[in-house]
This record gives C-alpha cells, sequence and structure tokens, in this order.
C-alpha cells in the first residue's frame, strides 16, 4: 500500500512540473486568500549582514582575543550611504559601519506597543526548543495580523523595536547569527508594521 502510494505521489509532482519554490508560493497565496490578514500588515523591509572576521587570531593574545570576541561586527557588502545606514547611524544603533551589540544582546519581547498612543500591541512567542523561531502577532483593536518567522537554526541574539524612520510607529528589529568560516555573521533584519 505505501509503495502505490507513494507512486501515486511521485506521478502527481512529476505532473505539476513546479519547482519547490513554485510551490511554497502557491501555497502562501492559497493561504492569503483563505485568510487576508495573515501576513498581510508585517512586512520584512530590509535584511543586512554584518560579519567580525577571526582571521589571523592565531597569533593573538589572550587580551587581544577577548577583545576581539567582545568587539561589535562590520558592515559586509551594504552601500554605506543607503537611508537605512543612515537611519540605523542617526538611532545609535550603528557607529559608522559597526553594529551596536549592547543595543540586542539577551533583549527578549514578549508584550509591547508600536506606537506611543498604545494602540498597536506586538506580542512574541519563542520557540523554547531550538530558539530560532519566533511567531509574531500584532492587534490594533480591530484585527489582528501573524508572522511566523524561522532563521533555520540561526542563534537569535536579540529582538527590539526602534522607529528607525521617524514616522511614530516602531520597526521590528531582529539580529542572528552563526558562525562559519573563521568568523561570526550577524543578520540584521528589520520588519514594519502597515
Amino acid at each position: 500500500m505505501k509503495i502505490i502510494f507513494s507512486t501515486f505521489l511521485l506521478i502527481i509532482l512529476a505532473c505539476t512540473n513546479k519547482s519547490a519554490p513554485e510551490l511554497t508560493e502557491k501555497r502562501e497565496a492559497l493561504q492569503n486568500q483563505i485568510n487576508p490578514a495573515i501576513n498581510s500588515g508585517i512586512k520584512e523591509i530590509e535584511s543586512i549582514n554584518f560579519r567580525r572576521t577571526y582571521v589571523g587570531h592565531e597569533n593573538l593574545s589572550d587580551k587581544e582575543l577577548d577583545k576581539l570576541y567582545k568587539s561589535n561586527p562590520s558592515l559586509e557588502t551594504y552601500d554605506i550611504d543607503s537611508g537605512i545606514v543612515n537611519e540605523l547611524n542617526d538611532s545609535g544603533l550603528l557607529k559608522k559601519t559597526e553594529l551596536i551589540l549592547h543595543h540586542f544582546e539577551n533583549k527578549k519581547l514578549t508584550k509591547e506597543y508600536l506606537d506611543d498612543k498604545n494602540e498597536i500591541l506586538i506580542a512574541c512567542k519563542y520557540d523554547s526548543l531550538s530558539i530560532s523561531k519566533i511567531d509574531i502577532t500584532i492587534g490594533n483593536g480591530a484585527e489582528k495580523n501573524h508572522k511566523a518567522l524561522d532563521f533555520g537554526g540561526d542563534h537569535i541574539i536579540g529582538i527590539i523595536l526602534k522607529d528607525v524612520d521617524d514616522d511614530d510607529i516602531k520597526e521590528i528589529l531582529i539580529l542572528t547569527n552563526y558562525y562559519v568560516m573563521n568568523g561570526d555573521n550577524f543578520q540584521l533584519k528589520i520588519f514594519k508594521y502597515k
């Protein structure tokens, strides 16, 4: 019976001739048609990469190594003169091209407001097992918007709210990191409620 079912499933997949990303897009579009509030109000507006490299660390003293491990990561392959980099500098989260880590370290968000009038409530639930998944719910009284974020095993450094574009609605900034090839890579994702 399993063989017949597996064969039938393979025939269906072969006949659709769709790649996995196309199937995922169709599934998400169908979900949004069923419930347009899902993912409708929470959009990723930026993803910026930073890196702290350990190349040549084998020649450093213990004191120099400790300083290196505590240093801020530097902006990687991004236009330094872009609007978002300037906004992050103005808000104090960046110092020229360095991401100031202490703003994010161990910052977890459970419930808070995105606005000063306390009308837009954001709630976050973390996956306690992998600590690389966050479920975000934002409500403005009449409707609720949901977004499930999966960072694929990357470690979540912290999540903060900050109005970086001065529109009186705070953005959701999530910093994650992972180690690869003699360095720590950090990714800052910025989400906006619209």
